[in-house]
């Protein structure tokens, strides 16, 4: 048990089902996410944190070729979390591991929104949350994606695969 001050002992939610908004730079995108998921152990029993969520996100991005293309991209997935949990007596640190995978579809200047190949996302890294209230948390996140076309026709799209590191910030709800 790490301590700070003197303040009293807090009552933490445990995090059985989370939700959550974030932030998220990358490279050359950036846009937002939501999550909600639940925990597929409980935490208090070991100390270990064993979450799983389906994210919804938006983001905008730039191809890095000579045309500077720019475009829009709504994507669906899900994320493992897995790591463990400090008590403190002024808050709860929860550090973790994660892996995700999603499905984007995209539009720009060229293709309409879901005319061009589906693209897949593949995410790794690690974060930190930071439960500061009874049942809310600062979250930052560190890692990296990579991103590319699926399907008959990905040999068309090959501008639009990517590779970048990966800043995310935002709140975790726990109930």
């Amino acid at each position: 048990m790490c301590s700070v001050g003197f303040a009293e002992d807090m009552s933490f939610a445990e995090g059985t089902f989370v939700s959550g908004g974030f932030w998220s730079c990358e490279g050359n995108r950036s846009g937002g996410f939501g999550e909600f998921g639940f925990a597929l152990v409980e935490e208090s029993k070991n100390g270990f944190v064993l979450r799983d969520c389906i994210t919804l996100g938006g983001y905008g991005n730039t191809v890095t070729d000579s045309n500077g293309m720019k475009f829009g991209e709504g994507i669906i997935g899900d994320k493992l979390m897995i790591g463990g949990v400090t008590d403190c007596s002024l808050f709860k640190v929860r550090s973790y591991g994660f892996m995700g995978a999603g499905i984007g579809l995209w539009g720009d200047e060229t293709y309409g929104f879901a005319e061009g190949a589906p693209m897949l996302e593949l995410s790794f890294g690690g974060g930190f949350e930071f439960q500061y209230a009874a049942s809310t948390a600062f979250v930052i996140e560190f890692g990296g994606r990579c991103e590319g076309p699926v399907g008959s026709e990905k040999d068309r799209y090959q501008a639009y695969t990517n590779s970048s590191p990966l800043l995310t910030i935002g709140f975790r709800t726990l109930q």
